[in-house]
């Protein structure tokens, strides 16, 4: 679940499902490198399994991005926690 936060809130614009699997593969090299192709399974798993993840429509209809519900959001960011340890 924390993966799938870091990823929808690193950015301002919305996020896709592709979005969310390349910022982990972008940031987390363990996934692009190492991890069997299953973990996009997990992803996918996850954010539908929990209701802190909202699935929202562009205005058009046409689009499908994911957004964290506000009361569920802690606003975390992989650079606020590796700013935390140091």
């Amino acid at each position: 679940m924390a993966m799938i936060q870091f990823a929808i809130n690193s950015t301002e614009r919305m996020r896709i499902l592709k979005d969310i699997y390349t910022w982990i593969e972008d940031h987390l090299p363990y996934f692009k490198h190492i991890a069997k192709p299953g973990w996009k399974n997990s992803i996918r798993h996850n954010i539908y399994l929990h209701d802190m993840f909202v699935r929202e429509t562009s205005a058009n209809g046409k689009v499908s991005f994911w957004t964290i519900h506000p009361s569920a959001n802690r606003y975390l960011t992989l650079d606020q926690v590796f700013k935390q340890q140091k």
